[in-house]
């Protein structure tokens, strides 16, 4: 116990790190990726500003230059312009106005141009900001996430394997103290007359890691016996820390089913009141038999239980004062104790159909189930003294099994038990009235089909054989 709530905590913290862990890097890989674009973003703006704006010492340098003329400007040509073309004085005053404006442009030592004629310009290096870049992890803290997992990872395989051991040894222990008993009342515990293997196992069925079965035959009053345990997901990590909030117990169910001719008409049902509700809207036989429930204190039995029973001369008959003494001894561990002569499984929306389509009620079943809770804890350490206590219960078991043999109803409550059954039955071909009548329109449909198809195919035959037969005549009479 003190290992399995070890692995619990220690599971838990691994899941909360690494669920924090996950978020922060996610949270820092976004930041980081906005603080590179800012700072990208600041460098060109900061480059386009020092291009735009001259140094200093430059400007200096332009006033400090004398404005020259160039050589060109001191030859006038001559007017060779028309004389009637309107071009008078004033004009050309203005023209040369206008050319003195770019003087200063036109001057080559004020600028400096390369050889393709465009200004050179010169640019002050650009100042460059040194980002601060983290170091990279060394070792193992570059991989701790990866480390949580697996350490996660671990925590359930261990997990897994104790569950898984623990749960095979409550199994082995059940069958192994239980044995004798099932020994002496069955010819066939199993699969097969080998009763142990070479390494000393039960016979006992495996059906997964926490349910296990073994079917017992070979034995009068009935026609087999089926104990099956359906133990706690002790090696599911998630199952154990559900059980921590909705708990849950260990399960024995023994289901015996009965000849025809070794029980009489019988629905009778014991339960603790949860287990009473629950039943009682799945199983179709308390559905339809058992529709009421009477406190067990009528019967000496302790008020947690709830009996529904058919007829009240059946409940009278099967609780006599030794069944109540078992009853009462071991009832933090009964869960329900149901006998049937009409069971037909859990209530389904869909009746049962035959192959040719047809609704039927389907074939009702003998059967007594024995079901338990077993006050085993997580850890199983406590199993050998729990089986050993209910040893007497199980010895209840055949002594049921006997007893039901040899109850037989009065003629009056025989009656009212075939009445029950007819209602039943008239109900059902009620209920399922209009699906019959279309499976038989169906039917119907499908039969006229079948006659027109097979008209057909004579019609042709026919026609074929007169075509022949003309064929033959024509080609006799031309010989």
């Amino acid at each position: 116990m003190r290992v399995t709530k070890l692995l619990l905590v220690l599971a838990a913290v691994v899941l909360v790190v690494s669920i924090v862990a996950v978020k922060c890097e996610h949270e820092e890989d976004d930041f980081a990726e906005f603080d590179d674009d800012f700072e990208e973003d600041e460098l060109s703006r900061a480059r386009s500003r020092r291009a735009r704006t001259p140094s200093p010492q430059k400007e200096e340098d332009l006033k400090e230059t004398p404005k020259k003329k160039p050589p060109t400007e001191d030859v006038i040509e001559e007017d060779i312009r028309p004389k009637d073309s309107g071009f008078d004085e004033d004009d050309e005053a203005n023209v040369m106005n206008d050319e003195d404006d770019f003087e200063s442009i036109d001057d080559e030592d004020e600028f400096d141009f390369d050889g393709d004629g465009k200004v050179k310009r010169e640019m002050p290096p650009p100042k460059l900001t040194i980002t601060s870049v983290p170091m990279p992890m060394r070792g193992w803290q570059a991989y701790w996430s990866e480390l949580l997992m697996l350490i996660g990872i671990s925590v359930y395989m261990m997990n897994y394997i104790l569950g898984r051991y623990k749960n095979q040894k409550i199994a082995q222990s059940f069958f192994d103290i239980n044995w004798n008993i099932l020994e002496d009342n069955f010819m066939m515990l199993g699969d097969s007359t080998i009763l142990e293997d070479e390494q000393g196992t039960r016979n006992y069925q495996k059906m997964s890691d926490s349910i296990y079965q073994m079917w017992c035959s070979g034995r009068v009053c009935c026609e087999g016996m089926l104990v099956e345990l359906k133990l706690l997901k002790r090696q599911d990590l998630v199952s154990i820390l559900a059980n921590m909030f909705r708990p849950a117990k260990d399960v024995l169910r023994v289901s015996v089913e009965m000849g025809r001719e070794d029980m009489d008409s019988v629905v009778f049902a014991l339960a603790n009141k949860k287990a009473a509700t629950k039943m009682s809207k799945e199983y179709n036989d308390l559905i339809n038999y058992c529709p009421e429930k009477k406190p067990a204190e009528k019967y000496g039995l302790p008020s947690q239980f709830v009996v529904m029973s058919e007829l009240s001369e059946a409940s009278s008959t099967i609780l006599d004062s030794k069944t109540c003494a078992v009853i009462t001894k071991f009832a933090s561990l009964i869960d329900s104790i149901h006998f049937t002569d009409q069971f037909t499984g859990l209530r389904s929306a869909e009746p049962e159909t035959t192959k040719d389509g047809v609704m039927k009620l389907p074939e009702p079943r003998r059967f007594l189930f024995f079901t338990l809770n077993l006050p085993t804890t997580n850890s199983g350490n406590n199993c050998d003294t729990v089986f050993e206590e209910m040893k007497p219960f199980f010895q209840f078991i055949f002594y049921t099994i006997d007893k039901m043999k040899r109850v037989r109803l009065s003629k009056e409550g025989k009656y009212k038990a075939d009445r029950n059954r007819a209602k039943v039955e008239e109900a059902f071909m009620k209920q399922t009235h209009a699906a019959r009548a279309e499976a038989a329109a169906v039917r119907r449909e499908e039969k006229r089909r079948q006659e027109k198809e097979r008209i057909l195919q004579v019609i042709m035959l026919s026609e074929t054989l007169i075509m022949f037969c003309r064929l033959k005549i024509s080609r006799t009479v031309n010989f």
